[in-house]
């Protein structure tokens, strides 16, 4: 599995990757292949090479070109997963033209694939739809008050993401400020906020949930597929300010918000659900999984029927019926674990692996990092590299590249103080010791 250690500080994205590991069966091993990783292992080793939606296609460069060297000569299976296809669309397909996968796991609904990925390019590749993420594996052990109990009657913590993404990304924001403006809010605990500094994170992510009885969702994702970058050079261009967006630029984005379809359910959604909480959703497909009236509490995309919706959440019963059926459809069947998700992965592997297993010891990476040794080499590991560890290595590489002379005195006792102030500086929990950093 190759990968980017740069994003292994999202809990979704560190999970999606160990899900691999925890449920695709043994000898499974982690590659980092970005920020100019040189990679010293042969794949061809390997029966298959996956490439993590985290290592990004779509941005030239990203990707290692020393990894994307050694995979354009590998002879085994090649699969790619890909998030967020509606970032330099081009981009991306070329790379996967050079690459030429035999799979790619994409998130794009399947009667629209072939306007994304068309078919004479990809003639040979199997494309399979998946979701972005899926039901933690592992979750907080926090004792879950009953809805009864629970202080905050609706919770959202959404985000201003601009026009840039079309209507998909104005209901982030739009759905919060609906709710706050309705003044049968007044009457009830609620915690909305769509301010960056206001986001919360990890185990607290869970707690807060926790507290709610109701929270509040939209679709994820975006129909705006910005083949040529433009859309995204002319927002930046504009500063984020929509004013100052070119007409052409805004019409483009509303035809394509009537071409494409691709709204999806977010591991939100699934966390939401496990922490029992009811769930109020903008209207959409949600990946063909939730229902409205069943699984959430439905509001119109003009926002509307807020009063409404407002009304139920008052209605304990309803909510605890509504959100005990959703958890029995999406967490309890099983349907949407990382465990389900990697027999999709598994079966597709199967299909397109037709040479025999050779027994092979796998040269893997120390579990230290060492300071004379190039930083951007990179061998197999068990695990995805942690973000500390990617952060000193893109520390040593600098100081390498551009202070020779720190680098040939770190084995020495003042070397090894001005290395370790330096990763503090950083917060990086590391211990020297020699000429080794060893990685807490």
């Amino acid at each position: 599995m190759c990968y980017s250690g740069s994003s292994t500080f999202v809990n979704t994205t560190l999970e999606y990757l160990n899900s691999f590991s925890s449920f695709l069966g043994s000898n499974i091993f982690y590659l980092h292949v970005t920020h100019g990783s040189i990679p010293q292992v042969d794949l061809n080793i390997f029966d298959c090479v996956l490439l993590s939606y985290c290592a990004r296609l779509c941005f030239p460069g990203y990707v290692s070109d020393s990894f994307l060297s050694k995979l354009s000569v590998y002879k085994g299976v090649k699969a790619v997963f890909i998030q967020d296809e509606y970032e330099y669309v081009n981009n991306e397909v070329d790379a996967l033209r050079k690459i030429s996968p035999q799979i790619v796991f994409t998130c794009v609904p399947r009667d629209q694939i072939p306007r994304i990925y068309p078919r004479n390019y990809f003639p040979e590749t199997t494309f399979v739809r998946v979701l972005t993420g899926y039901v933690p594996a592992i979750l907080p052990k926090l004792e879950l008050k009953s809805l009864h109990d629970r202080p905050i009657a609706i919770g959202y913590r959404g985000r201003d993401i601009s026009f840039r993404y079309g209507k998909l990304g104005e209901y982030k924001y739009r759905v919060g400020e609906a709710f706050l403006s309705c003044k049968k809010t007044e009457g009830i605990k609620v915690d909305i906020r769509m301010d960056e500094s206001s986001r919360i994170y990890g185990e607290k992510w869970f707690e807060w949930l926790s507290n709610c009885k109701a929270t509040i969702g939209s679709p994820s994702g975006s129909n705006i597929f910005d083949f040529d970058g433009s859309i995204a050079e002319a927002f930046d261009q504009a500063a984020g300010h929509q004013a100052s967006v070119p007409r052409k630029i805004l019409d483009r984005i509303a035809m394509l918000d009537k071409m494409f379809s691709m709204d999806q359910i977010s591991p939100r959604v699934f966390e939401a659900t496990a922490m029992g909480c009811a769930l109020i959703m903008v209207k959409g497909d949600y990946s063909d999984i939730l229902t409205p009236g069943i699984h959430y509490l439905p509001v119109d995309p003009d926002f509307s029927n807020i009063s409404e919706v407002v009304e139920c959440v008052h209605d304990n019963q309803l909510l605890i019926a509504m959100a005990e059926r959703t958890y029995n459809d999406l967490i309890s069947s099983g349907l949407y674990s990382y465990r389900e998700f990697a027999s999709i992965v598994r079966t597709q592997l199967e299909e397109k692996i037709n040479r025999p297993t050779a027994s092979v010891e796998i040269p893997l990476a120390s579990q230290f990092v060492d300071t004379s040794a190039n930083p951007l080499y990179e061998l197999p590991t068990l695990k995805p590299m942690s973000i500390d560890t990617f952060r000193l290595k893109v520390l040593l590489d600098s100081l390498q590249r551009n202070l020779p002379r720190l680098v040939l005195v770190t084995c020495r006792n003042k070397g090894q103080q001005i290395a370790a102030r330096v990763a503090k500086w950083l917060y990086l929990p590391i211990k020297c010791t020699k000429r080794f950093f060893f990685v807490s």
